[in-house]
């Protein structure tokens, strides 16, 4: 079983993406962050994901990473990245994101001032 990083593309994905190209025989272990949901995609089906929410995808699956909203709100709105997903092939999305549990609880927790 091979492995190789994604480069400059997987670096400018945001979110933590970080793509990691798995080939060869056997089995691979994922974990996720919540659920794990398969989606089938046809050729020339696309999916729209937040890049947070995703585990895997077949190679024959195409992506583009994009802003959620206008390059403003992106860039000084903190609105985040998503990935456009396209088939065919089959694509792994977690139910829940990470980043946005941290958001949640960071500000909850007691800073060392209180």
């Amino acid at each position: 079983m091979g492995a190789g990083q994604g480069g400059a593309k997987s670096f400018f994905g945001g979110d933590g993406l970080v793509l990691l190209k798995i080939s060869g025989q056997g089995q691979t272990l994922a974990c996720s962050y919540g659920a794990i949901e398969e989606r089938n995609l046809t050729a020339g089906q696309s999916y729209v994901v937040d890049t947070g929410h995703i585990v895997g995808f077949d190679s024959t699956v195409q992506f583009a990473v994009q802003g959620s909203g206008t390059w403003k709100s992106t860039i000084l709105g903190g609105e985040g990245l998503v990935c456009r997903l396209t088939g065919p092939g089959r694509v792994l999305i977690q139910s829940r994101s990470e980043s946005s549990f941290l958001s949640w609880l960071l500000p909850k927790l007691p800073s060392k001032s209180n």
